[in-house]
């Protein structure tokens, strides 16, 4: 048989524990979580039209003309695709399921123009030419400074 000793000590167990001062509560994270979000849409945006600059940084700007139109669910949105076709470097070229990044079809009646952006080096190879926004020459200098540092090593 065991002997078990007993130890009197005094004991303090509290009413309640205290939380620190510093525990991040669901409403802190839910703040956090908020202003991230904020944060990161105008970062988004950023890069966003960073990429379509550098992408078509030294591309021809070209009228179309628009030879179909429909929409098409991406996602949970629809958006506008054309069928084009162009003339550059002496030969009509056509050109199917461009993007337009548009948000209603009627910007993009059949027959109508459009203005395309199309690689010198490859004439098959065209964008939907987006209205310019402000800050548009900074990023073109950026990209441009970008392009040729990755030349140069």
């Amino acid at each position: 048989m065991a002997a078990y000793a007993v130890i009197e000590a005094p004991c303090h167990v509290p009413e309640a524990i205290d939380e620190a001062p510093n525990d991040m509560t669901e409403q802190t994270i839910g703040r956090f979580i908020y202003w991230l979000s904020l944060a990161a849409f105008p970062v988004l945006i950023f890069f966003t039209r960073y990429h379509y600059i550098s992408k078509t940084r030294g591309w021809v700007d070209v009228a179309g003309k628009i030879m179909r139109s429909r929409d098409v669910l991406l996602g949970d949105s629809v958006t506008p695709f054309v069928d084009v076709c162009y003339e550059f470097a002496g030969k009509t070229l056509t050109v199917s399921n461009l993007n337009t990044s548009g948000t209603s079809l009627r910007d993009y009646p059949t027959g109508g123009a459009i203005r395309l952006l199309v690689d010198p080096s490859n004439p098959h190879k065209c964008t939907v030419k987006l209205a310019s926004a402000y800050g548009d020459e900074w990023l073109l200098k950026v990209a441009t400074r970008r392009a040729n540092r990755t030349k140069s090593q």
